[in-house]
């Protein structure tokens, strides 16, 4: 039955639900199963696609669109391959002056936009660490344009740290942040980057530079279940449990990453929240399962353990969601 769903799928569909197969390893005690729940669920997408482009009256595609991350070279009218360190800054400077707002009194909506482009494109490539990781998550892009895998050898214990800041793959400039009172009350998870929330009115000043990276401070605790099932942890706030500490790494409660599909949530995604959870409790929202990407070389997915399938996703602008398919 497995063999017979598969081969009603496309190659590139086919080959990601292999390659899904092999990145879970042994974690996965029915493989056979395992293939026919995510072809069966790979055939629903489909259809779905195609009866809202017929709805649409536009022709539909069997395939999903790989969307590309922003060209911030485009942005700069660079080319990728020839810019370096001082051509990045001259074209900065130059086009900042080009599209200064008050050269632009009738159209200074779009003066304003560029100018917010192009601060966040010298933000990225202006820093040699940014553009690195700029530039492999765009070459992840193309290898899933193209169908390609990798074959990785992360080791995610010893490879994914106890405490870490998460970045959505083709975002190199947003984190995942998370805010709340002392007591845990009214917390919340979102995605954003330090330009946002300097046009929010705040993270101005240099002293506000690391409140915001305190916010994105996350850690993992590992479960003995299963060797890569984890719980991810706001790292920095505390609950009243803690009496406002922040929890250890090492350490079982805090404030979880968790979700729960019910009647409130969309049929096709949930959102993340933050919830506390002593040992035991709540495992069917906040345990996940770790895996290395199979398209971008020292990133990770997130899968939720009691509900196959499911995986952590960014949803522009600022959106935090459980899926049930990432590509």
């Amino acid at each position: 039955a497995a063999k017979e769903l598969m081969r009603q799928l496309s190659h590139r569909t086919a080959m990601r639900i292999m390659n899904d197969l092999e990145s879970k390893g042994s974690t996965v005690r029915n493989p056979s199963a395992y293939c026919s729940t995510a072809a069966r669920k790979a055939r629903q997408r489909q259809e779905r696609r195609h009866n809202h482009a017929e709805e649409e009256g536009r022709p539909s595609t069997v395939e999903e669109e790989v969307v590309d991350i922003v060209n911030h070279y485009a942005a700069l009218e660079l080319e990728d391959d020839t810019a370096d360190e001082t051509g990045i800054k001259k074209a900065y400077r130059k086009l900042v002056l080009k599209w200064h707002p008050d050269k632009h009194p009738t159209d200074r909506d779009e003066a304003e936009e560029r100018i917010r482009a192009l601060n966040e494109a010298y933000e990225v490539l202006g820093n040699p660490a940014k553009r690195n990781a700029y530039d492999q998550q765009r070459r992840a892009v193309e290898m899933r344009r193209l169908g390609k895998v990798l074959r990785s050898v992360i080791n995610i214990k010893t490879d994914l740290p106890r405490e870490c800041m998460l970045q959505p793959v083709g975002y190199p400039d947003k984190f995942v942040r998370y805010a709340a009172h002392a007591s845990g009350r009214g917390a919340q998870c979102f995605v954003q980057s330090r330009a946002e929330a300097r046009r929010e009115g705040s993270d101005i000043t240099l002293e506000d530079f690391l409140p915001f990276f305190e916010a994105t401070k996350l850690s993992f605790w590992w479960l003995p279940e299963v060797a890569s099932m984890c719980r991810i942890r706001a790292a920095e706030l505390g609950t009243r449990e803690t009496k406002g500490e922040a929890v250890r790494a090492a350490k079982a409660g805090g404030l979880n990453l968790a979700f729960r599909v019910d009647a409130h949530e969309s049929e096709t995604d949930s959102a993340v929240k933050l919830m506390e959870a002593r040992k035991g409790e709540r495992k069917e929202m906040v345990n996940f399962i770790v895996m290395p990407s199979p398209y971008y070389e020292g990133a990770f997915r997130f899968e939720a353990a009691y509900h196959q399938g499911w995986f952590i996703a960014f949803r522009p602008p600022t959106g935090l969601r459980m899926v049930p398919h990432v590509e």
